[in-house]
């Protein structure tokens, strides 16, 4: 089984490197390629791929500039693997049997290699049933309904064949042509990928957290916090993921190749459009009720403020405080009139290199 991991990436820097360390960690002989695809990042994330090693026997490649969001930026690198960079296809020698899809924040487990291997044995697309958070980044804080949410979500994985992006999607090469593949849409891509597929080829098989879980950072939940990112996913009912993902597969079995927008794209960007109206509706909130909280604390701050005023001018007509702010002032005088110290600079610069630097390992092309 040769298996080809697909990365879609924007603004990743803090993250994407220790993702590319555990997909070489745990490849174990079964990773063919690592293709990045980037989004136009603009702090530096393309930089941290080409100087992070991939194992000797994994090729690199980086597609950059893709738009179009997540979606398009898993279709392009699923493309990638079936054609050259001239658009001809892949001999079937050449191709992977497997594409995987991972979120630059997510942290694969240990030998996962083998453990989609015997996944799919005799099955044709699956995931990761658990996930845990990763605490070796600084993000902003979980809420305490994370743990709660993040069970609904596995139930939804477990009994509907609802699966999510850090859930690491790995799909056999034929089942994944067969359900139409990603569609371009800029969000909800993983929910209707998911529904093609279980419309083609039943549910899911999970790989079980007695086996291993993946680790990712969570980011949109801990920056809209967990009940909003909810609400989100809540919006994208089930009948319309099942609607979105009959129509990729009808499309898909049906040989359509009309140039206009396919009906699973449209219904996928008229979907998106209400969940980003509720995304921003729901990042404004958490904005007002920081700035509440600020608001709050100025208040509290104000107060003390005045406690600690009345207090000195209590103070101010007691001797001996005048006597030892005399004191302290002159301690302070002298210690601003000693010669400042000079901070003798470090012999060792620290390094800025993350992993092996195995620049020409990556090949880089541009997307469109």
């Amino acid at each position: 089984m040769r298996i080809a991991i697909v990365i879609p990436t924007c603004n990743d820097s803090l993250y994407v490197a220790e993702c590319l360390k555990s997909i070489s960690a745990g490849a174990k002989g079964y990773v063919q390629s690592v293709i990045v695809v980037d989004a136009g990042s603009k702090d530096g994330t393309l930089s941290v791929v080409r100087s992070t090693g991939l194992h000797q026997n994994i090729n690199g490649t980086i597609i950059e500039d893709c738009s179009g969001g997540r979606g398009a930026q898993c279709a392009l690198g699923a493309k990638r693997i079936f054609e050259d960079t001239t658009g001809k296809p892949i001999p079937n020698h050449g191709k992977a049997d497997v594409l995987m899809f991972v979120d630059a924040d997510t942290l694969l487990p240990a030998n996962y290699g083998q453990h989609v291997y015997e996944a799919l044995k005799d099955n044709k697309w699956g995931a990761w049933e658990s996930w845990s958070t990763r605490t070796d980044v600084e993000t902003d804080a979980l809420d305490v309904t994370t743990g709660v949410v993040s069970h609904i979500s596995r139930i939804k994985t477990r009994g509907l064949g609802i699966t999510y992006a850090h859930q690491c999607l790995f799909v056999r090469r034929e089942a994944y042509e067969e359900a139409g593949g990603f569609p371009s849409v800029p969000q909800l891509e993983d929910l209707a990928i998911s529904g093609a597929l279980k419309v083609m080829h039943g549910l899911p098989i999970l790989i079980p957290s007695s086996t291993s879980v993946v680790h990712t950072a969570m980011r949109r939940v801990r920056s809209l916090g967990s009940a909003y990112t909810y609400m989100l996913n809540k919006a994208f009912t089930l009948h319309e993921g099942e609607d979105m993902g009959s129509l990729i597969a009808a499309e898909a079995a049906s040989g359509s190749s009309s140039p206009e927008k396919s009906a699973a794209e449209a219904h996928g960007d008229a979907l998106a459009a209400n969940v980003t109206v509720m995304e921003l509706r729901s990042t404004l909130k958490v904005k007002e009720d920081r700035i509440k909280k600020l608001e709050r604390r100025c208040a509290a701050l104000e107060a003390e403020k005045l406690e600690l005023e009345h207090l000195l001018l209590e103070l101010h007509g007691d001797e001996r405080f005048r006597e030892a702010l005399e004191t302290t002032r002159g301690l302070i005088a002298q210690k601003v009139g000693a010669p400042a110290v000079e901070s003798t600079p470090s012999s060792t610069a620290p390094s800025s290199e993350i992993g092996d630097r195995v620049e020409n390992q990556w090949s880089i092309e541009t997307g469109h």
